[in-house]
């Protein structure tokens, strides 16, 4: 876990111009390995994934004392870049370092405990990412684990495998496809999601707002609080929801053998249903109510 001093929360979403400083010298470094972490870094990451790049090509710019607390190691076939614990107050400017990081395809990323914003290529591997403040972009990847604790907004092209993503505070995640997908929320943060070609798990408590253009597969559904979900179209089969509270449920496709329970004030919209319909609540199914305008 980071250990930093804030004058003020509000640090975390936004960069001030610092005083004092000094600007370092350029870092360049170079490892090995098919896999790269990065950890506690608070500054800017661009990680360029470029065809026929060996190993693993580091550079650093920015003031010093953000430099100085780099460090690069070798565990096994993983490369570390990692951060050391930073002191900081309201005079500071949180994005002074600026991180690249050059990788072939297939190479293996995970970033831990991001203040700052990132940018990645198309790795076409597997991605991890855990933010707390900051815009994050990524292209296509196998899988991706997405995981915020704070402001942090998060958005991938693509997920051409499995998709997770946990988030807690007031960040935004956009995937534009992905597999299998499980979306865990908890407060104020949404996400929009494009094509999902497999099941959908979505776990809701707060005010969260979850869009997702279509689902092919097993979806289940449970939300606590005053969330909204809404699915355009597909077949989800089978179908499953809980709500309690004042959430709503919209799903715009066909639900197979669907299994409802609500309490509450909570609103399941359904435009069409195939099997045997159980349900602990209300419910209504058409398909014009269940259609956004």
């Amino acid at each position: 876990m980071r250990k930093i001093l804030l004058a003020t929360t509000a640090l975390l979403a936004v960069t001030v111009t610092g005083a004092g400083t000094a600007a370092a010298a350029p870092i360049q470094h170079a490892l090995g390995g098919s896999r790269v972490l990065i950890d506690n870094v608070i500054g800017d990451v661009t990680v360029v994934v470029a065809p026929g790049a060996q190993g693993v090509q580091i550079s650093a710019t920015g003031d010093d004392r953000f430099t100085s607390l780099l460090s690069f190691s070798q565990n096994g076939d993983r490369a570390e870049i990692r951060m050391g614990d930073l002191s900081y107050n309201s005079d500071e400017n949180l994005q002074t370092l600026r991180l690249t990081v050059t990788v072939a395809p297939g190479t293996d990323l995970a970033i831990d405990d991001l203040i700052g914003n990132a940018e990645i290529g198309d790795l076409r591997a597997p991605v991890a990412i855990d933010a707390v403040a900051g815009r994050i972009t990524i292209g296509t990847v196998t899988t991706a684990s997405l995981e915020s604790s704070g402001s942090a907004d998060i958005q991938v092209t693509e997920a051409t495998g499995s998709l997770s993503i946990d988030t807690s505070g007031s960040g935004e995640v956009k995937v534009g496809k992905a597999g299998a997908t499980s979306i865990t929320i908890s407060g104020s943060g949404d996400a929009e999601i494009g094509t999902v070609t497999g099941g959908l798990g979505i776990d809701i408590s707060g005010s969260a707002d979850v869009d997702v253009q279509s689902v092919n597969g097993p979806t289940a559904i449970s939300v606590a609080g005053s969330g909204e979900i809404y699915i355009a179209s597909g077949r989800a089969d089978p179908f499953a929801a809980d709500i309690s509270g004042g959430g709503s449920v919209t799903f715009g496709g066909t639900a197979v053998n669907p299994q409802i329970s609500s309490s509450g004030s909570a609103d399941i919209c359904l435009a069409a249903a195939e099997g045997t319909i159980q349900s602990d609540g209300d419910i209504t199914i058409s398909p014009t109510a269940c259609k956004r305008s």
